[in-house]
Order: structure tokens, then sequence, then C-alpha cells
């Protein structure tokens, strides 16, 4: 009878010939092979010698995937419960980047189209590059990044891109095999960082509203992430916000699902992130940017020279008080005489006043967070106080 090698493999593994135990990251054991029954050897007749050898039992692999106790036990270990000393003694969140991306999570980032997500997300990429290894799916395609990373080069001289990767096409998170391919092809760069831009052309033949397809999404995110290291890494999802700009698009779960969820909105060129969940976290406080057009050095078809835009911080910050160019319409609109006693609904004032209706929720929330504008009731009209008189004669 064959005996039995154990030994410690790669990854707190226990291989054997017959079957793999692993150990997980607190040390638990999880069967991946064993047995459900020992059969004692015959050991009448045999001399000493022959008994030790005979002693040595092989454990052959089970077609079931349990280990070495019975069915039941065996996906049970999973389950095993923590102390509540050992829930109390885990470390603090650990961040990629300070406050905004944890380390082992998955960010949601959200706003409206031509916001200037993928610019973000770009910068987030280029801020860990030098340091560690990150993949971008470029799922709308990587032609378009050619200038901004030529932009940010020409912009941050003397600065290479790192280790920073692209897959030029959208990987399918509604299909697991898909994901898995995926996987296997990034695994071996080591990411601390995985971004899918965007979630919606990634969710090919799917329903982002419904939680089903959402939930499929949200697993394979999670297998991504779980896949990048001992403890897992970082998942960043780019996607859009709704034609009212009020929330992201499509099933709630998703914003259930993340870690951390940022906002951005691009109000007149001034991009705010605003932190709208953080799970363990306190929410940062809103951050200020803005895009600065760069020559890449490079000259298009047409023999222009070529250019794009990097993500710095804001020059200035709106400060309350200020309104802005969609503000100004809004004020002007509900100073008419049409509007000025009873107010206007949301609808009305869109048409009115020419506001894009991806715009609407947050100027008319900044009015009347001033003091400009007041609404009775969620629903009811909105209407210009005096203060709002008084700013746009102001303007005038």
């Amino acid at each position: 009878m064959a005996a039995a090698k154990m030994q410690t493999g790669q990854g707190g593994n226990l291989t054997g010939d017959g079957g793999t135990t692993a150990l997980d990251s607190r040390g638990h054991a999880e069967y991946s092979t064993g047995v459900h029954e020992i059969q004692a050897p015959d050991v009448s007749g045999l001399d000493m010698a022959e008994l030790a050898a005979a002693s040595v039992i092989t454990i052959p692999p089970s077609s079931n995937g349990t280990g070495p106790h019975d069915e039941e036990a065996g996906p049970a270990a999973k389950f095993q419960p923590m102390h509540a000393n050992q829930i109390r003694d885990l470390p603090p969140v650990a961040w990629l980047i300070k406050n905004e991306i944890p380390k082992h999570g998955q960010t949601l980032l959200w706003g409206a189209t031509g916001s200037g997500k993928s610019f973000v997300a770009l910068d987030y990429a280029l801020r860990l590059s030098p340091t560690t290894p990150v993949v971008y799916v470029a799922a709308e395609g990587a032609a378009g990044y050619a200038a901004r990373l030529s932009a940010w080069q020409k912009h941050n001289p003397g600065r290479d891109l790192g280790q920073l990767y692209f897959v030029d096409r959208a990987v399918n998170l509604l299909n697991p095999s898909e994901v898995d391919a995926f996987i296997s092809a990034i695994v071996g760069l080591s990411p601390a960082l995985v971004i899918f831009d965007t979630l919606a052309r990634c969710m090919i033949g799917g329903d982002e509203n419904t939680a089903r397809d959402m939930g499929q999404a949200i697993e394979s995110s999670d297998n991504v992430k779980r896949a990048l290291g001992p403890d897992g890494g970082a998942v960043i999802l780019v996607h859009h916000g709704t034609k009212t700009g009020t929330t992201e698009r499509g099933s709630g779960a998703l914003k259930g699902a993340s870690d951390q969820v940022i906002r951005l909105d691009n109000e007149d060129g001034l991009l705010t992130l605003t932190c709208e969940k953080a799970k363990d976290a306190r929410e940062f406080e809103p951050r200020y940017l803005r895009l600065l057009p760069v020559e890449t050095g490079r000259r298009n078809d047409d023999g222009e020279p070529e250019s794009s835009c990097v993500v710095v911080p804001a020059d200035k910050v709106i400060m309350r008080g200020t309104v802005t160019k969609n503000g100004r319409k809004l004020l002007e609109t509900l100073a008419l005489e049409a509007f000025r006693d009873t107010g206007g609904r949301q609808a009305t004032l869109i048409k009115a006043s020419g506001i894009a209706e991806g715009s609407f929720a947050r100027t008319v929330s900044a009015l009347i967070r001033d003091g400009f504008v007041t609404q009775d009731a969620k629903g009811e009209p909105y209407r210009i106080t005096e203060t709002g008189q008084k700013k746009l004669s102001e303007l005038s």
C-alpha cells in the first residue's frame, strides 16, 4: 500500500497524494478532496517492518469535494464562527487612496454622461501605477486613451506610466466563464486595482434595472476582487447616472453592495467628488477638481495639434452664495411674472429655463441651500425667495 505524503504547498495549502486541504486567511481548513470511510488493513501474519508499512493509510480523493469529515461537516467548515474578540482585533480600513478608494473593496464611481468619470478613473489609476499594478478595462475602447495618456505625461514631465495595463474590450460580468478567463489573464500581474469602465458595457445582454442581472455582475466583481490577493483587492465600477442626475442608474442592489460610493458632478467645469457612502469609514469631504486642456505634442489626421485633458485640483472652490450659470437661468425663470407668486414645478421649469434635465437637481439644490429658492414640500412648486430676488439684482 502506497504511503500518503502530506506537505505544505503554496498559499498555505496542504497537498497530499489523494487530495488538498487549503488554509484560508484565518488559518481555517477547507477541504477539496477526502474520504468517507477508511478501511483498516489486514495485518495478520506481517512482521514489524511490514506492519509499519501497512499502518500508513492512503487517503483517496473524493468525488463530492468534501474533506475528511462527513458531507455535512465539510461545507459547514467555511462558516466556522469567530469570537467577538477576533472581530474587535481586525485591522481598520486600509486605503489605496486615502479616504477614497479602499484597498479591499468595491467602489462605485458614478456621474452623468460627459461629467468626466473616465478622466477621474484614469487619474486614480495613474496615481497608483508608479507603485502598484493597475488593470483598466476600457470597455468603450482604449483608442481614446492614447491622447489622455500623452497629455498626462506632457503635464508630468519625466513621469512614466508605471504599471498600468489596459484591456481593450468589455468583460461580460454576466458570464462566469468569461470572468474566469479574465482573471486568468490578469492574475499574473498581481494588480491591486481593477477598473471596469463602464459597468453598463460590461453587462452585455443584461438589464441593469433587474436585481438578478445586477446581482450577477456584483458577484463577478466580488470574484475578481477575491482573486487579487489573499485578502482580496480593489475594484472600481464606473457607472452612469439617471437622466435627472439624482442617483446612479439601475438596480439599488449596486449601491447596497458597494463599500464606497462616489458621485461626480460637473457644474460649469467645476468637478465635485462627493462621498455618498463609506461602509466602514467616515465619508470624505467633497473634493473639487477641474479638467485642464493639454496639447499632447502630436498631430491628428488633419494636421492640427492634438489635445486632451488632465485632472487637476480646482484653482478655486465655488463657495456658498455663488450662483452658477444654470443657477442664474433658473432664478431668472422663477422671477418671471408667470412663476413669481405661484412658482413652478420641475418639468415646467426645465422647459422654460433651458436647463438640461440632468443638471436641474444639482442646480435647484444649490439654490435652496443658499436660500435663493424655496419649496414647501417634496413635489410642490419651487419659488424664488426675497433673498433670491436680491441676488438676481446683483447679477444683472
